[in-house]
């Protein structure tokens, strides 16, 4: 059930009267014990779900799904629950969800203070005039929370007189002020010196402003020594097991099980500060001890640590991470780094302290430099340093002896595109001895916008870096000409210039260039005349002239895909689906015509650019058939309307980003065919078909301009792209019967032969960046290749199906068409 000391009331009158600031000032626990309690003291709650099957977990003879949450709720000055009286005091043991304690918060222990400057605490033990004994600690798996507006709050106060030697916490104690200021929040405070022992698997805070005073574990008073444990429980363990194995698992993202924000202060014994699991975030100060602290497995410590006078050591291991400066007081203090743990900060009052790095990478943070006494990396160590391009400095390390094992590397970061070519001394020693490398093959040794070398004295390790050149990067052609647009972009956008600096390998850095470029590789061409081509296909296939009508028509859906390989530049795949209608009429010196054609589809260029396409194309042609000799000619017009959308995926800093922008725009286009063809008559039922086209194709595009992401947006100009190609091909031809004037029996072809481009020039795309310079994308010129095609077709007196399947192979993989006509005579 829930006990509440509220901040109003109602009278027997059914009134409600609100307590005033002074009533709330008044302490007076909302629930207080001031006696021994053999059986222990619990804030219950319903037991965990390990079992879906058992509706009874606790076995208490209450449906869990039935049972409720404990809540002791405060408003104003006073507590939410106070253990402890006059006299002496004993608490014996109670089961909860995660064990057996003396006193177990399973449920909720809150206090608000409501009004300003009011100071509150949810959770007292002791502190009434008696001692609170508590042998078997305390166990948190609900919450325990004090809040403030702008003055002081603590969740959990241990005063001195009690003993209470363990915590344990799988749920949440937190303590914060509202308002920024100058507040004062602690979410653990140990004033007994008793408690020895916490264990943190939840989550323990103390927030508020950067201008609050913010502790989430102050232990001061511990003289004895203290060990602090952060660990992944069970239960979670079993969810990151079952979170890890899932496809879309993102390491880079992981769920944080356990952690605490807020600093940490220990006494003068020898403490213990472990942590394999979660993230810290605060400051550790350590007493005058021999102080160990150990980060592990896939943690991450963000803060400074404080030596109190003592030996200080420090160990991280697996992935750990620690941002933050270590102060050693001037005491002996032993750091060191194994597996892939990451060190980036600094020193201070480090003259005594020792870092050896068997693995990992030890960085000096941005601006720092690192001064301690003695550094050793080993064979698969590392040490960092960063270069500000703002300022023309690099961090560095000053050390009293420094070795390197053969295989042990320098890493180096830049903070930007700009101001980084320079020459660096980033290690200063009195005794150095070893040669660390630059391995340049490694992504995170060095940017891979960047090179450089490494050269050293007896002294000091220099690094020499400069930009590479668009050919030091294997760039293509258009990469090239757009290189510096991108780069000069990039200064003025701080993700994107991250994103190119952290790119793991060229692979991705070229494939960001790619997401930058504008469509430029030929695809509308392509996709402008493949439909025009598979459309005019009706105009070559040899005429039938129909004794019932000299008129006739045409209806026939069109389908087709093409592509081109990446290659100089960039790759496309094309498609598009429509119809094609006609009508003509046979005037004796051949038949006139008009035609309609519309296609849609798209052009996608990567993954990253999709256009989608639409054409409208009007024609004419005329065609005569004599004898066997068949001639054609066709003219067209064609507008074109394209919509762009281009998207950007990054990942900095662990965080996925994705961005839009969009374009369109139009054009014109107009085209000519000319061919002939002659049937060679085999036998009644078999013939060859030689056929040659020419044809020649002229398209103009307009500019434009993108709108989406001011970070991607380009001003693209306007192009010309023509080509003129001859067609040989022969045709195959074989019917199951004689063919006359009033029947066309069920025929097979085949057709086969060579697209030659004679002459392309397809236009150079023109683009650039908000007030950025313009740079010229020039596309590959077409490429000849065969072309071919099945049909399946038969007619009656009026009228003729077909049936056709073509494949064409010229820039790309083998692309393919689809057309099925009908033409009637009426």
């Amino acid at each position: 059930g829930t006990i509440i000391k509220a901040r109003s009331f109602t009278t027997d009158d059914d009134d409600t009267l609100t307590l005033s600031r002074s009533d709330l000032r008044v302490v007076a626990p909302a629930v207080s014990i001031e006696g021994n309690v053999e059986g222990g003291i619990i804030v219950a709650n319903r037991p965990y779900d390990l079992d879906s099957t058992d509706e009874d977990e606790d076995n208490d003879g209450v449906d869990d799904d039935e049972e409720t949450a404990g809540a002791i709720t405060s408003y104003g000055a006073s507590p939410a629950l106070v253990i402890g009286g006059a006299t002496d005091i004993e608490i014996g043991s109670v089961t909860g969800r995660d064990g057996t304690f003396s006193l177990v918060v399973d449920g909720t222990v809150q206090s608000n203070t409501h009004y300003s400057s009011f100071d509150t605490t949810a959770l007292v033990i002791g502190g009434q005039g008696g001692s609170v004994t508590m042998e078997d600690g305390i166990g948190v798996s609900g919450t325990i929370q004090a809040s403030t507006n702008d003055s002081a709050a603590t969740a959990l106060l241990i005063n001195a007189g009690s003993i209470v030697p363990n915590l344990y916490n799988s749920g949440t104690i937190k303590a914060y002020v509202q308002s920024s200021g100058e507040g004062q929040v602690t979410a653990v405070r140990d004033l007994s010196g008793t408690l020895s022992t916490v264990e943190n698997t939840g989550f323990i805070y103390a927030t508020g402003s950067n201008e609050d005073e913010r502790i989430a574990l102050d232990l001061g008073a511990n003289t004895s020594g203290i060990a602090i444990r952060q660990y992944l429980n069970d239960m979670d363990a079993d969810t990151k097991a079952d979170e890890e194995a899932e496809d879309d698992y993102d390491p880079s993202s992981p769920t944080i099980y356990t952690a605490i924000v807020g600093d940490i202060i220990t006494g003068s014994g020898d403490d213990l500060f472990d942590i394999s699991s979660g993230t810290v975030n605060g400051d550790t100060w350590f007493g005058a001890g021999n102080d160990r602290l150990l980060i592990s497995d896939d943690a991450v410590y963000t803060g400074d640590i404080h030596s109190g006078g003592g030996t200080l050591e420090m160990s991280l291991s697996g992935t750990s991470n620690y941002y933050g400066v270590v102060d050693a007081a001037n005491e002996a203090a032993q750091i060191t780094l194994s597996d892939s743990a990451v060190f980036s900060g600094s020193f201070e009052n480090a003259a005594n302290a020792s870092v050896t790095v068997n693995g990992g990478t030890l960085a000096a943070a941005q601006g720092e430099v690192a001064s301690f006494g003695t550094l050793d990396v080993g064979v698969n160590g590392s040490i960092g340093v960063v270069i500000d391009g703002e300022t023309g400095t690099s961090s560095s390390f000053d050390v009293d002896s420094a070795s390197f094992a053969d295989g042990s590397i320098v890493r180096v970061g830049v903070t930007s595109l700009a101001g980084v070519d320079g020459t660096y001394t980033i290690l200063t020693a009195d005794s150095l001895s070893g040669t660390p490398g630059l391995n340049l093959s490694d992504g995170y040794a060095l940017p891979l916008l960047y090179t450089g070398t490494l050269t050293q004295d007896d002294n000091t390790i220099v690094l020499d870096i400069h930009r590479r050149s668009a050919e030091e990067l294997g760039l293509t052609t258009p990469q090239a000409a757009a290189f510096d647009a991108i780069l000069a972009q990039a200064g003025e956008y701080s993700l994107l210039e991250a994103s190119l600096l952290q790119s793991e390998d060229i692979e991705g850095l070229v494939g960001q260039f790619d997401a930058l470029l504008p469509d430029y590789a030929g695809g509308v061409f392509d996709f402008a005349t493949r439909a025009s081509r598979l459309a005019a296909r009706h105009i070559s296939d040899p005429a039938i002239d129909y004794d019932v009508s000299p008129v006739s028509a045409w209806i026939e859906p069109i389908y087709f895909r093409g592509s081109k390989d990446a290659g100089n530049t960039a790759g496309f795949k094309t498609s598009g689906f429509g119809l094609s209608l006609g009508i003509e009429r046979n005037f004796g010196f051949g038949a006139l015509g008009l035609g309609f054609n519309y296609v849609g589809g798209s052009i996608k260029n990567g993954d990253l650019q999709d256009i989608g396409a639409s054409e409208y194309e009007f024609a004419g042609h005329w065609r005569l058939r004599k004898g066997p000799f068949a001639a054609f000619a066709r003219v067209s017009a064609m507008h074109v309307k394209l919509s762009s959308t281009r998207t950007f995926e990054t990942t900095v800093d662990e965080t996925d980003y994705s961005y839009e922008t969009t374009g369109d725009w139009g054009g014109w286009a107009f085209s000519g065919m000319a061919g002939a063809s002659y049937d060679i008559e085999l036998s009644p039922r078999f013939s060859l078909r030689p056929k040659a086209t020419v044809d020649y194709y002229w398209l103009k595009e307009d500019g434009y301009q993108e709108d989406g992401a001011d970070m991607l947006d380009l001003t693209v100009g306007g192009r010309t792209s023509k080509a003129l190609s001859a067609t040989t091909t022969l045709t195959a031809s074989y019917r199951l019967g004689r063919k006359t004037r009033d029947v066309t029996p069920l025929t097979f072809e085949l057709e086969g032969g060579r697209r030659s481009v004679i002459d392309s020039q397809l236009g150079t795309t023109s683009a650039a960046f908000e007030d950025g310079a313009t740079f010229l994308l020039t596309p590959d010129a077409l490429k000849s290749g065969w072309t071919a095609e099945a049909r399946l077709l038969a007619g009656g007196f009026d009228y003729t199906w077909q049936l056709g399947v073509g494949a064409e192979q010229t820039q790309g993989t083998v692309d393919l068409s689809l057309r099925a006509g009908l033409s009637i005579a009426f």
